[in-house]
């Protein structure tokens, strides 16, 4: 693991620290790593590399992106390291592991909070995101439209998974 050889520190969100113990990906996070939490509109020193941290909830209680700026062959590019905070767990079973109370309303207000990020280049947090679902070419250069087209596409899956799970309107677990 990363953080085994590095001794890195995990920076995660505060609203998700209570919930490292219930296991992602292969495991449960052991406790013995550093963690620093984070609310929001934080900025981070990471080398010569600032930044900065938005709160984007919905995807999970405390999901955040990342906004920095890299200096390239292209010149200076503004860069959106977006993760998972465009998606949502709509299938009955993530929602009712992972959902929370207002999951959907959280989305909701994180789609509004999303459309206004302005940015060169995007890495989310899964190649589909861009490949599949933004740009054929798979290009993290994604204009203006195609961003706002695939936020639109995300935010009507949303709504139509709690058009067919009510009960998942608002959720509570």
């Amino acid at each position: 693991m990363v953080m085994d050889r590095s001794g890195a520190t995990m920076f995660i969100h505060q609203k998700e620290l209570g919930r490292l113990d219930i296991g992602f990906g292969a495991g449960r996070f052991p406790k013995k790593y550093r963690l620093t939490p984070l609310v929001g509109n934080e900025t981070i020193q990471c080398g010569c590399n600032r930044i900065r941290v938005v709160f984007t909830p919905g995807q999970s209680m405390g999901s955040c992106c990342f906004f920095t700026d890299i200096e390239g062959k292209q010149g200076k590019k503004r860069v959106l390291i977006m993760g998972d905070a465009s998606g949502f767990k709509c299938n009955e079973k993530e929602m009712r592991e992972y959902g929370y109370r207002g999951t959907d309303t959280d989305y909701i207000k994180t789609i509004k909070r999303m459309k206004r990020f302005a940015f060169d280049l995007v890495l989310p947090g899964h190649p589909h995101q861009i490949s599949n679902e933004t740009r054929k070419d798979g290009s993290p250069f994604v204009t203006r439209r195609e961003w706002l087209s695939f936020l639109d596409r995300r935010l009507a899956q949303m709504k139509s998974f709690v058009a067919e799970y009510p009960d998942f309107n608002s959720y509570i677990p």
